[in-house]
């Protein structure tokens, strides 16, 4: 909506508690964690994306069987069934949903710490998994980042135990990837995320030092895929890895805990791309973690972050960063923990799907309040008209 616009606000807000979906979807209480249908394996390091129709697609990972090929959709009528398998086994992967609605899995632990450099597509159409070009540098623990273009940015990871520095840029118009750049750092266990001008901010994350010991990284980079430069920004004020990085809608870009590699933090820094500069939030998680799972809630704002762990605790609480208050509040527990679980939007407003992770097979779902407007944008003197579902009765 164009903040200049004058217009008249008419604001219809669902003052419920409790929304009932869809006949099989559970209830779920906004606030709160729900029980879902389990999957059929158990996934530790898989990958979750949200397809075009609505479903999540959950996919690879491993468990006490070993890694896995095989894959499930949970649907948006709330069945879950399993999909057709990929050709090649994997955890610590990533999987992007393309601009024409395909999902390209890429990179991952084939199994016992070897990086692998095969990637494939699915096709939710048909149910298929379709081969494509190798990446230039196995990698896992790596990050995908989807540019305006439709092309694909995959950064750093882990090969051999080492940190990978390359940065190889998938085409789906080809079905190749090509090394255009090289990070300054090679680092894994980074965030990475997309700026509004286009450009990808790459922070932190495990690299080595002169003696090739691993230590935690404070420096951030940048990768422009116009030009394919990659220069430094301003570093971080905590060096940290296993954390989380948030775009939030006005372009700022939330960094949230992962460990300085002594101890874990609770820590929050704020991004603002147009200064380069990071500003330490005066608010800080309740719990200290890394390897959590962060999420720009739609229709929200606000970033749920949940699971991970604290000191080598597994933890199943959550939490909710508001940008426009810069609070945290509690988002209550999880029903299990889930150390490298994954999780994804899901296709039915106000829910978010978390799966696996901690041996578990178990899926569960987080209600949460939403408000959008009935068109993305408006004539000057037109009403606008705003709706909202899950608030609690007179919340503001």
């Amino acid at each position: 909506m164009t903040r200049s616009l004058r217009v008249v606000v008419l604001l219809l807000c669902t003052l419920t508690v409790v929304s009932v979906l869809r006949a099989s979807l559970p209830t779920v209480t906004t606030g709160q964690w729900t029980p879902a249908v389990d999957m059929a394996d158990a996934r530790d390091g898989a990958a979750a994306v949200l397809l075009a129709n609505g479903d999540t697609l959950i996919v690879g990972g491993s468990n006490s069987a070993g890694t896995l090929q095989t894959a499930d959709i949970y649907q948006i009528d709330g069945s879950l069934t399993a999909a057709a398998t990929m050709a090649t086994a994997r955890s610590r992967h990533t999987a992007t949903l393309l601009q024409d609605g395909r999902v390209l899995v890429a990179g991952g632990d084939s199994g016992a710490g070897t990086a692998t450099n095969s990637a494939e597509i699915y096709d939710p159409g048909s149910d298929t998994w379709n081969a494509v070009g190798t990446l230039v540098s196995a990698r896992f623990g790596h990050t995908a980042t989807l540019l305006p273009d439709g092309r694909v940015a995959i950064i750093g990871g882990e090969s051999k135990g080492a940190p990978v520095a390359g940065i190889d840029v998938f085409d789906p118009n080809t079905g190749l990837f090509t090394q255009t750049a090289s990070l300054n750092v090679a680092r894994k266990d980074h965030a990475a995320v997309l700026l509004a001008d286009g450009r990808v901010l790459v922070a932190g994350g495990f690299g080595l030092d002169a003696q090739n010991n691993q230590i935690a990284l404070n420096s951030v980079e940048i990768f422009d895929p116009v030009t394919n430069a990659v220069s430094a920004a301003a570093n971080l004020n905590t060096a940290r890895a296993r954390h989380s990085a948030t775009v939030v809608l006005d372009g700022l870009v939330v960094v949230a805990g992962g460990s300085n590699g002594q101890t874990d933090l609770n820590s929050i820094e704020i991004y603002t791309p147009g200064t380069d500069a990071w500003a330490v939030s005066p608010t800080t998680l309740s719990t200290a973690r890394n390897g959590h799972i962060a999420t720009l809630l739609a229709k929200n704002n606000s970033v749920l972050i949940s699971g991970g762990s604290s000191n080598g605790t597994a933890l199943q609480s959550a939490e909710i960063f508001q940008p426009w208050t810069g609070t945290v509040v509690n988002a209550g527990n999880m029903n299990v923990a889930h150390v490298s679980g994954t999780g994804s939007s899901f296709g039915a407003e106000g829910l978010y799907l978390a799966a696996g992770g901690s041996g578990s097979k178990t899926t569960e779902f987080f209600r949460f309040a939403t408000i959008k407007t009935d068109k993305d944008d408006y004539a000057p003197g037109t009403p606008v008209l705003m709706s909202g579902t899950g608030y609690q009765p007179n919340e503001v």
